[in-house]
């Protein structure tokens, strides 16, 4: 302990004094304060508040203000309100008092920062600002005064002593609670209509809101119109009416429930910017539209949070094309990818081969074209030939079948029948008593299903010569003559048999035959005309 006094003349520097004991000797008559109506805070331009001039004593050290001072508040929350505090700060190591704003902390029940008061710092609170979630400037309503208070502040009076203006600041705090307990119904009616206003309104938007974010509004409104009866303060409702604004806040937070939308730059790996989006979360749905056209597997990178694969929706990796220049996609992360919706379903087995020219069909590469060709019959015909179905009638000697139908190389567009050229489509190629294709076949059914002919031909009497027999579709192997009304008989066999069985009334002449290609011939004698039978066959 030690004995202090001053202020004595000095003698060669023995009556030395310090700022702390001038300081001191100023707090001993000056108290600490603001001056009456000095430093009052108000609103500014958007986030920031105004201290206006004025003057005020902290521990014996003087503070002046002389001019208004722009003080800037820190951004509000999306979700959370918060508090702070504005002071004037004596800093004994800075040497200095500053007007200074203490930030609060987010929070549903916010708390304003307490004052600082040691040996270092002391504060002065001149107002307490508070700042609801989604707040964007800052309004007077917000700010509430507490210089009048002298546990944190007080005014300065004069010399001694300052004012105990807690007093006063008790008594208009007790007005205050009067005023408000006068009021409590006409609030409880304002409550009441507000409700019967926000439900109605409600009712008109709840089918934009998601099944969770409609439901739990809808049982604030209900809780809400519950206490309507209940007598409430304004600190209750105003707290009431900030679940409610909280929520909204939080639902518009929740970006997993809501589709965001932008445009994408880049190919392939492309990116895109979102406002609000900060991380991928399972979910998450958003609208793209894409400036170019993928060439193959693609990836999309929003607000740099890195790059995910686009996918169909079967889990494949696009193909070219599948995304288009300027087109509009809804995407969907998965946890891992985007999923790519309305694309990537099953496919069946046809492809482009299966598929008529002049149509298209999907796969899992996009869009093919068909390659079946159309064609038109290269005959066309007013009427259909008769009812035969074996057909030699147009005139070249050819013979053709008429089927109805197609064939498996093209697909026939108004066709109702097609020919085809058939050359052994005749009667001696289909056994007698069969019919194909309209035509009564006349082959006599055998071994190989043998071929004949036969015939009558006529030899001038007296005379040795050789009958030629001709225009036969085939070699002969067998033949037979006979002379008609006699009893001589020739026979060929296939070179075994060359001989006449029985001679003629001049021996010195067999019936030798010469056989060629569709034709033989023999030789023959009669004394008077007479005719000759053959048969033929192979």
């Amino acid at each position: 302990m030690a004995e202090h006094s001053g202020f004595f003349p000095d003698v060669d520097g023995d009556r030395l004094y310090t700022t702390d004991f001038l300081a001191q000797w100023i707090a001993s008559f000056i108290g600490n304060g603001v001056y009456n109506g000095d430093l009052v805070v108000s609103e500014g331009s958007h986030m920031q508040v105004i201290i206006p001039p004025g003057q005020a004593w902290i521990n014996g050290f003087y503070y002046n203000n002389d001019s208004n001072l722009i003080l800037p508040v820190a951004n509000a929350d999306g979700v959370l309100s918060r508090k702070d505090t504005v002071v004037l700060r004596w800093d004994i190591n800075e040497r200095n008092v500053t007007a200074q704003i203490l930030t609060g902390t987010f929070s549903s029940s916010p708390i304003a920062p307490t004052i600082v008061r040691n040996a270092e710092q002391y504060d002065l609170k001149l107002a307490e600002i508070s700042i609801a979630a989604g707040t964007t400037s800052i309004t007077q309503a917000m700010i509430m005064d507490t210089r009048l208070n002298k546990s944190v502040c007080g005014i300065v009076t004069g010399f001694i002593e300052q004012a105990d203006t807690t007093a006063i600041f008790n008594q208009f705090q007790s007005w205050f609670n009067q005023k408000s307990a006068e009021y409590e119904d006409d609030l409880s009616t304002s409550l009441k209509n507000f409700t019967d206003e926000f439900t109605t309104w409600f009712s008109d938007i709840q089918d934009i809101l998601d099944e969770n974010t409609a439901g739990n509004l809808l049982n604030l409104i209900n809780d809400l119109a519950a206490e309507v009866e209940t007598k409430e303060t304004p600190a209750g409702a105003q707290a009431k009416v900030d679940v409610v604004a909280d929520a909204l806040a939080a639902h518009e937070a929740d970006k997993v429930q809501h589709i965001g939308y932008a445009t994408a730059s880049g190919t392939n790996t492309y990116t895109a910017s979102i406002t609000g989006i900060t991380s991928l979360s399972e979910g998450l749905s958003i609208k793209v539209k894409f400036t170019n056209a993928n060439t193959g597997a693609s990836m999309l990178n929003i607000n740099s949070l890195g790059a995910k694969a686009i996918q169909k929706g079967n889990g494949n990796a696009l193909s070219s094309g599948n995304i288009k220049a300027g087109q509009i996609c809804h995407l969907v992360y998965t946890g891992s990818v985007f999923q790519l919706l309305g694309e990537g379903g099953e496919y069946g087995t046809a492809g482009p081969t299966q598929v008529l020219q002049g149509y298209t069909i999907g796969t899992e590469t996009g869009i093919q074209n068909g390659q079946i060709p159309v064609k038109n019959p290269d005959l066309a015909d007013s009427v259909l030939a008769v009812s035969k179905m074996a057909f030699n009638d147009w005139g070249d000697g050819k013979n053709y079948a008429l089927m109805n139908g197609i064939t498996n190389a093209y697909f026939g567009s108004n066709v109702g029948w097609i020919r085809t050229e058939e050359p052994d489509l005749v009667a001696s190629n289909i056994l007698a008593g069969k019919n194909i294709f309209g035509l009564t076949g006349t082959a006599i059914d055998g071994a190989g299903m043998k071929k004949f002919a036969s015939g009558n031909v006529s030899v001038a009497g007296g005379t040795y010569g050789t009958v030629v027999i001709s225009g036969l579709d085939f070699i002969p192997a067998f033949i037979a003559v006979c002379k008609n009304g006699g009893d001589e008989i020739s026979f060929y066999n296939s070179g075994i048999l060359n001989q006449r069985l029985r001679e003629y009334y001049n021996p010195e002449t067999n019936a030798i035959f010469n056989i060629s290609a569709g034709t033989f011939s023999f030789s023959a004698y009669n004394e008077y005309t007479s005719q000759y039978h053959w048969f033929a066959t192979n």
